[in-house]
Order: structure tokens, then sequence, then C-alpha cells
């Protein structure tokens, strides 16, 4: 017995000892009529990541200057008690470290960011909100947000969706009609051109020349029931740097 208490002492002790998860922004979610609270926690206190430098303004850190990165969950909270939690780390282009932009960027940061005490000044800025919650999947309900986990090139940050679906009334990453659990990655134009189509919408991937591109790609894109259906074609560019005949469609 009294090896079982000193057990149990030390146990206490360890826990006691544990950091607590650090809230990075929480907002209400009314979700088929009942009220939760999403939560997006840091598992330790960040570290920064493209912080306000000079450096930070290069196109690497588009899309997360100025920010801080760690080990991230969404966390759904209901009656004061965890519902549902989703690990958001391993979505990230580093599947060790999520990466949050915390403060905005401004135009004028390029020629004030080597000045004594800019990063001062920047942390003053409000802290940028994550979770823009709306409804991506046409279900009558305001449950997703987007989250940039990679940088692609200048301009082409690409974003995941997160929330919650008919199909998956749990977290989750959406993917396609054909690979669900596959995270999509699109960039906010084309998640926003989808939010907004009420039919099939087709956005333009890459273009012709687009950071040396020699082909022109394009997706079409529509929600259905059993979720996001992606058709890919990819078409050549013929010499005046135009689209000319179609190379190949598949679905994704």
């Amino acid at each position: 017995m009294r090896g079982l208490a000193i057990c149990v002492v030390l146990l206490c002790a360890c826990l006691s000892g544990q950091e607590k998860p650090l809230i990075r922004e929480e907002q209400t979610v009314v979700v088929d009529g009942v009220s939760e609270v999403w939560r997006l926690e840091w598992r330790k206190p960040p570290q920064p990541a493209c912080p306000p430098v000079e450096d930070s303004l290069t196109c690497p850190c588009n899309g997360f200057a100025y920010g801080e990165g760690g080990d991230l969950y969404l966390v759904r909270v209901r009656r004061g008690t965890e519902y549902d939690r989703l690990h958001l780390t391993p979505l990230f282009e580093n599947p060790e470290q999520a990466v949050l932009q915390r403060w905005p960027t401004d135009d004028k940061d390029l020629g004030a960011a080597s000045s004594p005490g800019f990063a001062e000044e920047v942390a003053k800025r409000p802290i940028v909100k994550v979770m823009q919650l709306a409804d991506y999947d046409h279900d009558g309900r305001a449950t997703e947000f987007l989250l940039t986990v990679e940088n692609l090139a200048c301009g082409h940050q690409q974003r995941v969706l997160i929330g919650l679906s008919r199909q998956n009334p749990r977290l989750h990453a959406f993917g396609t009609v054909l690979h669900p659990d596959k995270p999509l990655e699109m960039r906010k134009g084309m998640w926003e051109a989808l939010r907004n189509a009420k039919s099939p919408v087709t956005v333009l991937d890459v273009s012709c020349g687009d950071h040396g591109s020699d082909g022109e790609g394009e997706l079409q894109l529509r929600f259905t029931p059993r979720g996001i259906d992606v058709k890919q074609r990819n078409y050549a560019c013929i010499p005046d740097g135009k689209r000319g005949r179609l190379l190949s469609e598949s679905p994704l």
C-alpha cells in the first residue's frame, strides 16, 4: 500500500508539472442549434516563425509573416466539456510544426522592417483572426474555415478546408470524393469560388508562363452529397503563350 501511495503522489506531481495548452483563438459556433466553443490550442507556447524582421517580407514567408509555430490542435467544447479534437500540425508542409500568422504585414513594412523598435510596433497590431467561418460546403451551416498550410511560390499559398460536413460530423480536413482522407489543397481564391458557386465552377490552377510553366491547368469543382468532386484538365501552351490543346483530364 505504501508503494501504491508513493506512485500516486509521483503521478500527481508529474501531471501538475505538465504545461497547459495555450489558447490562440476561440469562437462560439452554432452546430445544428447547439452552441459550441471552438479553440485553436498550442500544445506548448509557440516559437517565432517569420518574425517581424526584413527577411520575413520575402516569398517563403508569404501568408505566414508575422507568425508563430508549434504543435497545434483544434478543439470543440460543448457545455464545458471537450467533445472533439483535430491535430492540425500534420497538415502543414513541415508536419512537425504548424505556423499561424499572428500579426498582419503592411505595405509600408519593407522600408521600416530594419528600423529599431519595428517588432514592438508590429506587436501592437490586431491579432489575425484565423477561423473565418463560412458555409463552404453549402449545407446551410457556417462550420468551415481555411487554414494556410504551405507556400509553393509568391502568391501561391496552399490552404486546406477545416470543419464539419453532413457526411462527417467530426472535425476533419476536407478531401475529394475520390480521396476523402487526403486533404485537398488549393489557393484561397479557388476555395472562395467553390464557396460562392451554385453550380460546377472552373478555376485556373496554373497559367502558361506562370513561374516558367510550359503548360496550363484548371480544376472543375463542385460540392456533392459525397463531398468535393474535382476534375483536373491540363493543356499545352502554344508559342504566343496562350492555351493550346487539351492534354489530359482526370478526377482528383
